[in-house]
C-alpha cells in the first residue's frame, strides 16, 4: 500500500504538504517559504519565529534544536524572549510599583516607556546576559552626544533599574551599568525672577493668567497643580485665601491626565498673603465659573486645562521682563521657597509649605500640618511697582 502524503490546513483553508522529519517537521507554506516546527520537552509543538528558504536551511534549523534538547540547554522560545532586553523591560515597566506600593503615574509609565522604546532601543534584542559594561559606555557615550548629558542620563537610570532586577530574578550576577553614567546635568540651574522681574511679569501677563502667577510665585504650587484647582479650592479664611493642593493636571499622549499630586507630602494646604485676597477675590468673579467643580483658570470660556493660551501669555511676559531665556514656570516656585528661607524659615518649614517628599531626615520627624499657614504667608512681601517703561513695553504704551 502507497504510502499517504502527509499534509496540513494553512490558515485560509487550503491544503499543503508537510515533510515529516527524524525530529520536528517542514511544511511549505503558499508563499513557497518553509516553515519548521518541533515538539519540545514541554511537550508542546514550537514553530520557527522565522521562515526558510530551502529545506536545507529549515533542517539546520532543526538540528540546533536536536543538539540543545540534547545538551539539556535548551529552553522554551517565551523564556527565550523575556531573556532579551526589549521584552523583558517591558514587562518590568508593566509591573512596576512606586516605593509604596502604589501603580506608576501615567507621566512616570510614559518617561519608562519611551526611554525603552528609543533611548535603550539598541539593547531590545541583547539578551540580558550580554549587555555588558564596555557596551552600556559606548551607548552612553553615543546617547550624550546626540541627545545630550541629561537624556543620556535618565535612560541609563531606566537601565540601571531593570538590570538591577534581572539581578534579584537571577537572570544575570551583576548589573553592569555604573552609577556615574546615572547624573544628570541640564547644564540649567534655578534662576527664580527677582522681585522687579517678578513685578514686570505680573503687571503684563494676561489678566487671567496673573492669579496663577502670584499663587505659583506666593504659594509655591507647581505647573500642574494650579490647572487642576477648582473653585471649591479656595475659600477665605479670615483675612486670607486657604487653598487646597491635592491633584494636578498633566498631559499624556495629548490627553489631560487628572491625578494625585506628586507625592503624599503633596498633599497640602497654602495660605496665600493677605494683600493677595482682593485680587483673588476679583479673579474668581470675572474668571472663574459658579459651580464648585468649575476650574480656576480655564482655557478661555470652557472647562478645558489651560496649554496653548497660557503658555503664549506666559512668553510675553517673560519677553517684557527680559527674562524669556533664563526664567522658567518652576522657577516660580523656587521664588516662593528662597522668599520664605530669606524671611527666616528653618528647612522642616520649608518643606512642609513645598510639599517636598524628599529623603531628607528631617522630613521623617514631620509632624505639623502640612502647608503654610497665615503667619507663614504674610512673611511674603508683595514685589515693588513695575516700572512704567517695562509695563509700556509689552501694552505699547497704552495707560
Amino acid at each position: 500500500m502507497a504510502r499517504r502524503k502527509a499534509t496540513s490546513i494553512d490558515a485560509i483553508g487550503r491544503v499543503v504538504p508537510t515533510r515529516r522529519r527524524g525530529f520536528g517537521s517542514v511544511r511549505q507554506l503558499p508563499s513557497g517559504n518553509l516553515q519548521a516546527s518541533y515538539r519540545g520537552p514541554d511537550g508542546q509543538r514550537h514553530t520557527a519565529e522565522r521562515t526558510f528558504a530551502t529545506s536545507t536551511d529549515a533542517d539546520a534549523w532543526l538540528a540546533q534544536i536536536h543538539d540543545q534538547i540534547r545538551r539539556e540547554t535548551w529552553k522554551p522560545p517565551t523564556v527565550i524572549r523575556a531573556d532579551l532586553f526589549g521584552e523583558y523591560a517591558r514587562a518590568w515597566i508593566s509591573q512596576r510599583r512606586s516605593r509604596k506600593g502604589a501603580p506608576l503615574r501615567p507621566t512616570t509609565r510614559r518617561g519608562y516607556t519611551d526611554a525603552v522604546g528609543r533611548g535603550l532601543a539598541p539593547f531590545a534584542n541583547t539578551r540580558l546576559r550580554d549587555i555588558s559594561g564596555p557596551a552600556v559606555r559606548s551607548w552612553h557615550a553615543g546617547r550624550a552626544r546626540d541627545a545630550g548629558a541629561t537624556m543620556a542620563g535618565a535612560e541609563a537610570k531606566v537601565l540601571r533599574s531593570v538590570l538591577r532586577t534581572a539581578v534579584k530574578d537571577g537572570l544575570i550576577e551583576s548589573c553592569p551599568v555604573p552609577s556615574e553614567l546615572c547624573v544628570s546635568r541640564t547644564g540649567r540651574d534655578h534662576r527664580p525672577p527677582t522681585p522687579e522681574e517678578l513685578a514686570v511679569l505680573i503687571a503684563t501677563i494676561a489678566p487671567r493668567f496673573r492669579l496663577a502667577v502670584q499663587i505659583a510665585a506666593f504659594g509655591g504650587l507647581r505647573l500642574g497643580e494650579w490647572r487642576a484647582l477648582r473653585r471649591n479650592d479656595v475659600m477665605l479664611a479670615g483675612q486670607n485665601y486657604l487653598v487646597t493642593v491635592a491633584r494636578q493636571a498633566v498631559r499624556v499622549d495629548g490627553k489631560w491626565i487628572v491625578g494625585p499630586v506628586k507625592s503624599d507630602e503633596g498633599n497640602r494646604d497654602i495660605t496665600l498673603p493677605a494683600w493677595l485676597t482682593d485680587d483673588v477675590t476679583e479673579h474668581l468673579a470675572k474668571y472663574v465659573g459658579p459651580f464648585p467643580a468649575d476650574l480656576l483658570f480655564p482655557s478661555g470660556g470652557t472647562g478645558e486645562f489651560v496649554d496653548i493660551s497660557w503658555r503664549r501669555a506666559w512668553d510675553k511676559a517673560r519677553d517684557a521682563a527680559g527674562v524669556r531665556a533664563v526664567v522658567r514656570e518652576h522657577d516660580l516656585r523656587h521664588y516662593f521657597g528662597s522668599s520664605l528661607a530669606a524671611a527666616g524659615l528653618g528647612i522642616r518649614q520649608l518643606q512642609s509649605a513645598l510639599g517636598h517628599g524628599s529623603a531628607a531626615a528631617s522630613l521623617g520627624y514631620l509632624h505639623a500640618a502640612r502647608g503654610t499657614d497665615a503667619t507663614t504667608a504674610d512673611l511674603l512681601q508683595p514685589p515693588p511697582a513695575p516700572a512704567k517703561s517695562n509695563v509700556a513695553s509689552i501694552t505699547g504704551g497704552r495707560r
